[in-house]
Parts: structure tokens; sequence; C-alpha cells
């Protein structure tokens, strides 16, 4: 989902991070989480 925000569900607000390492993608991923 964080690398393809727009080709799982093209027009949501969350930008693609294509760029991002795997490593990366999840740190982000627990980040975001961690805002429940």
């Amino acid at each position: 989902w964080i690398a393809d925000s727009q080709g799982i569900k093209p027009g949501n607000r969350m930008p693609s991070y294509p760029v991002l390492t795997g490593r990366e993608l999840r740190d982000l991923a627990a980040y975001l989480d961690s805002l429940k």
C-alpha cells in the first residue's frame, strides 16, 4: 500500500513512495501504525 497507494486505490489522498527501500517502508508502516 505505501509503495504504490495510487495503484491500489486511485485517487486516494496518500502519496506513493516508490523510492523507499524495504526497510524504510517497514519503518514508515510501523510509525503510521503507532499513530492509532
